[in-house]
């Protein structure tokens, strides 16, 4: 946690003291959407900026903590398993979380363009990728770095595109999101295969029950960011696609409260519950 929060707190003064990256061009190419009218009052269970306030800083917390301090995660929900392999599930799914509370603050504090909040929110994977290449986590867990330089590389160029408007930005993110949906969508439905994927020995792959359901963790929060994006890509407001944003959450709360219980610890259930109920009420409050 202490290596990755200052750069978080960093990155949010940062984006709140611009709406571009200082180190680009003034003269970029229009955004992909127009300024969304975020504050507008829609129908729901509640004050849609109550929950997209509520929703950016739950996320951002709830991202660092699995992503900088997994062990603790892992101890939150009840995991006793806190293998190298079983932490780093936590982190890839601190990741994405992450990546959704920093476009709940670009898209809804700042009032960003979509382009420039999806360009902010990925410096999470850019950070990932890269210092799994620096601390050869590869070599920990068996997996073959050339997959983590692709997927650097992919985000870099993806980045890049969004802050400076390049005509390619949207086709570009789309392609990239759909893979990874994909990805996710594997790891959500069958984990031992997803996993296989990126080692260096598949035939060697085993996952005890709760890496399992950790694998299909990044898997359900993963796909809701790429829900969120994908969404916002193709044009749908910045309210609905938020609240669209918690159909994978909920399936996920769902799955362990009804399926996976025996891996949770009573403060686990009761956080998956909360979050659950939480999601519910996102979805009713934004998505229509």
């Amino acid at each position: 946690m202490k290596c990755m929060l200052p750069s978080i707190i960093l990155l949010l003064l940062r984006i709140s003291s611009a709406r571009k990256a200082p180190f680009l061009a003034s003269h970029s190419a229009p955004s992909l959407l127009p300024p969304k009218q975020i504050l507008q009052v829609r129908g729901g269970a509640m004050e849609p900026k109550l929950m997209t306030d509520t929703m950016t800083v739950a996320a951002i917390c709830q991202g660092l903590i699995a992503m900088e301090a997994p062990e603790v995660n892992l101890k939150i929900y009840g995991t006793k398993d806190d293998s190298f392999e079983t932490q780093d599930m936590s982190r890839v799914m601190g990741a994405g979380i992450l990546c959704i509370g920093i476009m709940a603050f670009c898209l809804f504090t700042q009032n960003m363009e979509v382009t420039d909040a999806i360009g902010w929110s990925n410096l999470v994977w850019i950070f990932y990728h890269a210092r799994c290449l620096i601390n050869q986590d590869h070599e920990k867990y068996g997996y073959d770095p050339t997959s983590i330089s692709v997927w650097l590389a992919v985000n870099i160029i993806g980045v890049h595109a969004c802050f400076t408007g390049a005509s390619y930005s949207s086709a570009f993110a789309k392609t990239a999101f759909s893979v990874w949906a994909l990805n996710c969508v594997l790891a959500v439905i069958a984990p031992k295969t997803a996993a296989k994927l990126y080692s260096n020995c598949p035939d060697e792959v085993e996952l005890n029950e709760e890496q399992v359901y950790w694998t299909r963790g990044y898997g359900y929060e993963n796909l809701a960011h790429c829900v969120l994006t994908l969404s916002l890509l193709n044009g749908v407001d910045a309210h609905r696609t938020m609240g669209f944003m918690s159909i994978p959450v909920i399936a996920h709360t769902a799955h362990l409260l009804l399926l996976g219980s025996d891996v949770l610890n009573m403060l686990g259930s009761v956080l998956v519950s909360i979050w659950l109920v939480f999601h519910g009420v996102n979805f009713a409050t934004l998505a229509y």
